[in-house]
């Protein structure tokens, strides 16, 4: 490789990654470049046998930390900007969410290649989900919280969780529901809404609603993967239910797709059992219909699961996921 290639291919690698560990790498190639050269001047010294022992003492220690050095450009793990090179890696898998990822509409894929991945990871939010060859440094990568929420696409990847974390990540099983574009039935939802006690108020989501719910924790959710509300309204939609000028229930997007959403609903704790969380779903499932998006939905548990079916969705299957605490510094 000559000096022009070298500097061609360390401004695309700065381009794609933008990281601290690239700059470190070009300067460890420059300095290599150095030691090359002393190392040449000192063959020129003529030096004796003892000499040159110590000479090969240091060579070796340099050696040993280049080793490390590599090992950690080796193991780096990229921010993917060419999303479409991980599409095949996440092929067949009915997850809105990786959607959302490869179209570029919110979350990121992550890789260990940026030309060839053989190993990637799909993160919106909490969840994570790792897809292709079963790769420790996918599973070990840091997230922003202490902890995450790992989907494994297969026995292979769930085993490498499970040898990574050990007690530290624990087993759960989701439950994913059927996509079926043409089965809801919109008289049966409107009667649905139409059934809202006295005393309650059904509002959708505007600016000031979208502010509310950052700001209390039990519904956050419902907004916290939209960096404002000018994303929400482009990639979002909800409904909210208010008592006496408080948000006691609602439905919204957890996440945007290019034709969709996915559902995040809740009711507040002391609010629960009064249908209002079926309300706050048939509302937004057809204001979904009635833009031409499809509200996927995604169940955390039975009553869940339960709540779908009612709503006109179907099981399909259960899932495992691991809630795995991090490792910080501790990844042997």
């Amino acid at each position: 490789m000559n000096q022009y290639q070298f500097e061609q291919i360390s401004r695309e690698m700065e381009r794609r990654c933008g990281s601290i560990i690239v700059r470190l790498y070009i300067k460890y190639q420059k300095a290599d470049a150095e030691i090359y050269e002393r190392v040449k001047k000192v063959e020129e010294l003529k030096l004796n046998h003892e000499q040159w022992m110590i000479v090969d003492q240091a060579l070796s220690a340099y050696n040993d930390k280049s080793a490390e050095y590599g090992k950690v450009v080796r193991d780096m793990v990229f921010e993917l900007v060419q999303l479409e090179k991980a599409a095949p890696l996440f092929e067949g898998w009915q997850e809105t969410l990786i959607w959302s990822c490869l179209q570029g509409v919110m979350g990121k894929v992550y890789v260990t290649s940026l030309e060839r991945p053989a190993s990637a990871v799909a993160v919106l939010g909490d969840f994570c989900f790792l897809a292709g060859k079963p790769d420790r440094e996918m599973v070990l990568r840091e997230p922003e919280k202490g902890w995450s929420l790992l989907i494994p696409q297969n026995d292979g990847w769930a085993k490498l969780i499970e040898e990574c974390y050990g007690e530290k990540a624990k087993k759960l099983v989701r439950y994913a529901i059927k996509k079926e574009p043409d089965i809801f039935d919109k008289e049966r939802l409107e009667a649905v809404v139409a059934g809202l006690p006295d005393g309650y108020v059904l509002k959708m989501m505007d600016e000031a609603l979208f502010s509310r719910c950052r700001e209390n924790e039990w519904c956050q959710d419902w907004v916290s993967q939209y960096k404002d509300y000018e994303m929400y309204q482009k990639r979002g939609l909800g409904v909210v239910i208010e008592k006496d000028g408080e948000i006691v229930s609602g439905a919204s997007s957890y996440s945007g797709y290019i034709g969709g959403i996915e559902i995040e609903i809740d009711t507040r704790e002391d609010y629960r059992r009064r249908g209002l969380a079926y309300i706050c779903g048939a509302k937004l499932v057809l204001e979904c219909l009635g833009r031409g998006w499809y509200p996927s939905w995604d169940a955390q548990n039975r009553w869940s699961v339960a709540l779908a079916e009612k709503l006109g969705y179907h099981f399909d299957h259960e899932y495992v996921t691991y809630v795995a605490v991090t490792l910080g510094g501790n990844r042997e």
